[in-house]
Parts: structure tokens; C-alpha cells; sequence
């Protein structure tokens, strides 16, 4: 009995196991009986119902029976022409590392970089804004040329105004006279007056660069002769007055080659800028060189002062053949073009209202404030304020101060927009404080008029003086100039007229007069030439 129940018990536990590794369908899961259908017969009766097809075409199988033995991969993305390159470079080779190819047989695969969803968007380039605040003073450096056209200027007017101070002092010892003194201090102006067109035409028809060059020299030759004409003691006042005229010679020809050269090398937009900065140059030697001067005429006398003003005329030599300018060859001169080129550029200034207006507004200072304060500061130093040599150079040198000050606030400011009300309002402050100066008698209030007049009037010719060089063509620019530059001819004449008001009624009547005379120009003017408040 135990027997038994041991073997049954065996067989359960192989029976177990089996059913464990071969587990049968159960009933449930079984196909209903009417359902199983005998496969082999069904399939020998469809065929026998058919018909058997030859077996040529039993061996060709169908496109999808093709299709179906064929393992489909799944799709995917195309690649863009770089990743298949990609794919083809090994990472050992150098291509690699420009391409960035991922080697296929590497052990760690590397994450393909994602698709952007959005495309991408490059920031726009865009220029800054420009800052009110940011200060323009040096804006015109930044041109090579221009920097050795500004020493040049600053090489010549440190001489000029060293001529002035002699000039003026030993006139006013030889002749011991009021107008004749300011008659030496205006004549250099004498020879604009009849051929400053002629002198603008040159500057048209040949080379500037060499022209200032050439012109620097004929200065300094000048200047050296009349400083051995001093310094060995034979001085007489024709020396002087022929000396002043062949040194006026010069600017015939230097001031529009200058500031026609400035037009060449700055653009439009930096001109009153770097007319601002070129009459810097021209105060800052006038703050400084008439100080100099009077201290090298008390301690050295006439002679040693006239070499160094040689000496800086040569420094403007070497300053102007540093230029690097390229001009344009012209024709050969001859007498007809000499004439059809004068007519053509006093017609185009004649058909330009523009330019009417400004030489008109530019001839009033020139003819009636310069000459009663330039010309008459010798005058003053001895008569009003009493002082030497040193004290001249002081009240010169006021000039320089106020210039220095006022150009470099114009240069500061940059372009300015409303340059019509600038123009009239420099004249209004020009006139107003000259007919303050002349009723002063205390130098140290005297300092300070004459430093605002020069501020005032360097501002007015600056804004001027870029009008002109922007508004003209360079074909007409030099005679243009040179037609410009004769209201300053008009020096020698306002200087006639102060001299003999000076000598007749006193030297502060004089100065009232055509500070008062400025004045009633200057509204008729304004009224005259309307459009210039609008001017920009």
C-alpha cells in the first residue's frame, strides 16, 4: 500500500512538471469543432476548382510576394549633403576635426544633433546711435592730412602774429603816429583786395600742396631780409610798409590753397569741425606767440624776433611737403583762360544768393571792427592803458585767449544745424562788446572785451568759412575763395578810416563810431538777407 501511493505520487510530480514546460490548450481556449477545418483537403479542393497554372508561372513570384520577402527599414530623415560627408570620414583622419565626422564604427555612439524646430534668426545689424553728449573737439585728426595742413597753420600764424607785435611797435616808434600805425597793421591785407581772384584761379590750376609750400619759403626769404635790414640799423618806415606789402603778397595765395585743401581732405559733415580746429591753431599761436613776442623785443629787440619768425615759417615748409593730397592735372594757363576762369567764378558767385549774403555779412567786421581794435591796439597800449612792449603783447594776446576758447567749444559742438542764427548772433556779440572796450580804460576788464570779441568773431568766420568750402564745387573752389577773401582786402581800407577818426577825435572815438556803424549794417542786413535765419 505504501508502495503504491509512493509510485502515484512520483507520476503526479512528472505530470506536474511536464505541464509546467509543455502546458496544453485548454478547452475553453480550444476553436469550437464546427470551426477546424482540414487544411490539406481544403486547399486540394480549391485547386482542383481552379486550376493548376503551367509552371513557368508558378516559378515567377509577384511584385508583392517580392516585396514581402524584401526587409522594408524603417524611414528616415534625409541628410543634408554635409552629414553624408560626415559619415564617410574617419575621426582619426585631420578632415575630422573641420568637419566634425563622427567615426560609424566607434564603440560609444554619439547623439545626432537635433533638428531646429524654428529657424535661426541672426541678430541684425544695426548702428549705434549717435550720442548728443559725446564731444566732437578732435573729430577731424582722425585724417592724416589734415593734421599736417593744421601744424602748417600753426607754423604760419605764430609767425603772423609775431609780425604784427614788431610790425606794430617799430611803426609806431619810427612815425609816432596813430594812423600810420594802423595803416602798417592793415596794409598786408592792401594786395587781396586787387588779385585775390587771381590768386584763387592759381590755386585751381596747379598743385596746392606745392603752391603752400612755395608760398611758406617766399615768406621766410622775406622776412630774413627784412630782419638784416633791422639789425644793422638802417630801419627807415618804407622798409616797413614794403616789407608788410610783399609779405601780403603771400596770402594772396595761402589762404584759399589752405582752406581749399581742407574741403579735399575732411568731408562735408566734419567741415565745421575742422574749419573750427584750423582756427584754433591760428588762436592758440595768438594767445601764445604775441606774449613771446613783446618779451623778445624788450630784452632782445626787433631784429632777433623778426629770426624767429623766419624759423616758423620754414617749420609750415616742412609741414606742407608732408602732404600726401593727389590733384588733378590742369591745363597750361594762358591770358584767355586767366580771364574766362575770373568772369566764369565771379558769375557763379553772382548766381548764388547764398554767398552774396555771407561776403556781405564777412565784409563788416573786416572793414570796421578789426581795423578799429587790431589796428589801433598799439594806439591803446600807449595812449589808454599806459603800458610797454609786454604790455602790448598781453592785450594781444587777449585774442589769442578768447579765440582759443571759443574754437574749441565750435569744434566741441560738432556740426551745427542752425549755422544762419549762429552767423548773426557772433556778429551781434562782436559789435556789442567792441563798443564796450572803447569806453574801458581798465586792462583787466579791457582782458576780458577782448577775449569775447575774438571768441565771438573766430566762431562767425569758422561757421563761414565751411558754408563757403561746402556749398561751393572744387572745380569753383579756389577762385570762389579768392573772391571771398577780398572782403578781407577791405582791412586796409577800414584802416585808413580808423586812423584818420583816431588821429582826429581820439582813438576810443573811433572805435565807437564803427562799432556803432556795425551795428546799424548788421539790421539792415538781418532785414536784407532774411533767409539767412533759416539757413542750415
Amino acid at each position: 500500500m505504501d508502495a503504491r501511493e509512493s509510485s502515484h505520487s512520483r507520476r503526479d510530480d512528472i505530470h506536474a512538471v511536464n505541464a509546467v514546460n509543455h502546458p496544453q490548450p485548454s478547452q475553453a481556449d480550444a476553436p469550437p469543432p464546427e470551426l477546424v477545418v482540414d487544411t490539406d483537403s481544403t486547399a486540394q479542393d480549391v485547386a482542383s476548382l481552379v486550376g493548376t497554372p503551367p509552371a513557368e508561372e508558378q516559378a515567377i513570384p509577384s511584385s508583392q510576394d517580392v516585396a514581402g520577402l524584401v526587409p522594408v527599414e524603417p524611414e528616415r530623415e534625409p541628410e543634408s549633403a554635409l552629414d553624408e560627408v560626415k559619415n564617410l570620414i574617419s575621426v582619426e583622419s585631420p578632415e575630422a576635426e573641420l568637419t566634425g565626422a563622427v567615426q560609424l564604427e566607434s564603440a560609444v555612439a554619439l547623439p545626432r544633433p537635433r533638428r531646429r524646430v524654428f529657424p535661426k534668426m541672426y541678430k541684425p545689424h544695426v548702428r549705434a546711435p549717435r550720442v548728443r553728449g559725446r564731444l566732437h573737439t578732435f573729430d577731424s585728426f582722425k585724417y592724416r592730412d589734415y593734421i599736417f595742413i593744421w601744424l602748417a597753420t600753426m607754423f604760419s600764424s605764430g609767425g603772423f602774429w609775431l609780425q604784427q607785435v614788431i610790425v606794430g611797435w617799430l611803426t609806431y616808434e619810427v612815425t609816432d603816429s596813430a594812423f600810420w600805425t594802423s595803416v602798417a597793421l592793415g596794409l598786408d591785407a592792401l594786395p587781396i583786395l586787387f588779385v585775390g581772384p587771381i590768386g584763387g584761379l592759381l590755386v585751381d590750376n596747379f598743385d596746392r600742396r606745392k603752391l603752400m609750400s612755395f608760398i611758406y619759403g617766399y615768406q621766410a626769404t622775406v622776412t630774413l631780409i627784412f630782419s638784416a635790414v633791422v639789425l644793422t640799423g638802417n630801419l627807415q618806415a618804407w622798409h616797413i610798409f614794403a616789407f608788410i606789402f610783399f609779405m601780403g603778397l603771400a596770402w594772396v595765395v595761402t589762404d584759399p590753397a589752405r582752406m581749399s585743401l581742407i574741403s579735399n581732405i575732411v568731408p562735408r559733415e566734419n567741415l565745421v569741425n575742422a574749419f573750427a580746429l584750423n582756427s584754433m591753431a591760428f588762436s592758440v599761436t595768438r594767445l601764445a606767440t604775441p606774449v613771446v613776442g613783446g618779451v623778445l623785443i624788450a630784452f632782445a629787440g626787433a631784429g632777433p624776433a623778426l629770426l624767429v619768425e623766419a624759423a616758423l615759417q620754414i617749420g609750415a615748409v616742412f609741414a606742407a611737403f608732408s602732404l600726401r593730397v593727389v590733384t588733378i592735372p590742369k591745363p597750361r594757363m594762358s591770358l584767355a583762360s586767366v580771364r574766362d576762369g575770373l568772369l566764369e567764378g565771379i558769375r557763379y558767385v553772382l548766381n548764388t544768393p547764398l554767398l552774396l549774403g555771407l561776403f556781405a555779412l564777412n565784409a563788416m567786421p573786416a572793414m570796421l571792427i578789426m581795423p578799429s581794435v587790431n589796428g589801433l591796439m598799439p594806439v591803446y597800449a600807449a595812449e589808454v592803458f599806459e603800458v610797454d612792449a609786454r604790455g602790448l603783447g598781453l592785450l594781444v594776446s587777449a585774442f589769442g585767449a578768447g579765440s582759443t576758447l571759443g574754437t574749441f567749444a565750435l569744434a566741441s559742438l560738432g556740426d551745427i544745424k542752425a549755422k544762419g542764427i549762429a552767423l548773426i548772433c557772433g556778429i551781434i556779440v562782436t559789435a556789442v562788446t567792441t563798443l564796450l572796450f572803447s569806453v574801458n580804460a581798465f586792462f583787466p576788464t579791457a582782458y576780458l572785451n577782448l577775449m569775447i570779441i575774438s571768441a565771438a568773431m573766430m566762431m562767425y568766420f569758422s561757421v563761414t568759412s565751411a558754408v563757403v568750402q561746402g556749398t561751393v564745387p572744387d572745380e569753383y573752389r579756389g577762385r570762389v575763395t579768392g573772391l571771398y577773401m577780398i572782403t578781407w582786402g577791405l582791412f586796409p581800407l577800414g584802416s585808413l578810416l580808423a586812423g584818420w577818426l583816431a588821429e582826429n577825435l581820439g582813438v576810443q572815438a573811433a572805435t565807437q563810431i564803427t562799432s556803432g556803424a556795425m551795428l546799424l549794417l548788421l539790421a539792415f542786413a538781418a532785414w536784407r538777407f532774411r533767409w539767412l535765419w533759416r539757413m542750415r
